[in-house]
């Protein structure tokens, strides 16, 4: 499968060319689901698309995965579909934009190729022209490799999408990786912890998987049981439902953790507990609400008393 990314496209000024490209090519417009998904923080002031910052998995996850079910609707493993053509069609937008079609794209074609619209001022017949070369394997004027691996380096200086990737929170750095890696099922992030600082709260899952690799660095994993020490190489592992809490604390160098959350699908439901807070995060499909543990119960009160008729109480109390 092959896709050419068209960047800098002028949507309402540029129809016809629209049209040919509709007719010749399967089109995926990154213009609309921006715009459906992301909204007015999807833009810059001068208009142009960008990621928004703040926390990725809040701020732009149903962009990210509705792009890759764009491209792996036309996938098929079993047969060689290297005819298949797409036309990414993007307009003007800030480069982590452009990185993360790029790498998007990559994962799912065997060939990308990016064309500047903006820069090279072509005429649409022109294009269309360098578009068939480039589906046909025949060279082109204008047409530049837009192939990039499904590889990042955490040491490597930062692309512009690796900074929209990665939040402060706290005293360190937070990077989500998948917005490159691709994955709907892999919750993977870097956390960058300076000298003595801690890393997310106290915590456990009722239905993540987690496991947690030292990359760098040394420093205290504090749970609800003890506070064990870690250095690099460590391997940590906190099953869904086992009851066990985690918290990072680095030490004097600081320490460098890839933390994988390991979900059954993106939007099944968690509860996680912050013993430290008395509270409970309970997440899903339908769901985004936290209360006080203070006033929780056995579900078997529920029960036993199904058939009566009652209101529940903040304490956790009953009242007939």
């Amino acid at each position: 499968m092959k896709s050419l990314i068209l960047y800098g496209f002028d949507m309402k000024n540029q129809p016809t060319l629209l049209s040919k490209i509709k007719s010749s090519f399967e089109i995926i417009r990154v213009d609309l689901a921006w715009e459906l998904f992301l909204d007015g923080k999807g833009k810059t002031v001068e208009g142009l698309l960008t990621i928004p910052e703040g926390n990725p998995r809040v701020q732009w996850f149903d962009i990210n995965k509705w792009l890759h079910k764009a491209f792996s609707s036309h996938v098929d493993m079993l047969s060689n579909n290297s005819k298949k053509a797409i036309v990414t069609v993007i307009p003007n937008c800030t480069p982590d934009v452009l990185e993360f079609v790029q790498r998007t794209c990559s994962i799912y074609c065997a060939k990308v190729g990016t064309l500047n619209i903006n820069k090279h001022q072509l005429e649409e017949n022109k294009i269309i022209e360098e578009l068939n070369h480039f589906f046909e394997d025949r060279d082109t004027e204008f047409i530049q490799d837009g192939w990039v691996p499904p590889i990042i380096n955490y040491k490597e200086p930062n692309t512009p999408l690796f900074e929209k990737c990665s939040k402060q929170k706290g005293d360190g750095k937070f990077t989500w990786l998948a917005g490159f890696l691709g994955s709907d099922r892999l919750f993977a992030q870097i956390y960058h912890l300076p000298s003595n600082s801690s890393g997310n709260r106290l915590h456990s899952h009722s239905d993540v998987d987690e496991m947690y690799l030292v990359l760098e660095g040394e420093g205290f994993m504090k749970t609800n049981r003890k506070e064990i020490p870690i250095k690099q190489g460590d391997i940590i592992t906190k099953p869904s439902g086992s009851g066990l809490q985690t918290e990072f604390i680095a030490g004097e160098k600081g320490i460098t953790i890839l933390d994988i959350e390991v979900w059954s699908r993106i939007d099944q439901t968690d509860v996680v507990h912050y013993p430290e807070y008395s509270e409970i995060l309970l997440r899903g499909k339908g769901l985004n609400h936290a209360f006080s543990t203070e006033g929780s119960t056995s579900g078997n009160d529920i029960m036993e008393h199904y058939n009566q008729t009652y209101k529940r109480a903040l304490d956790g109390s009953k009242v007939f």
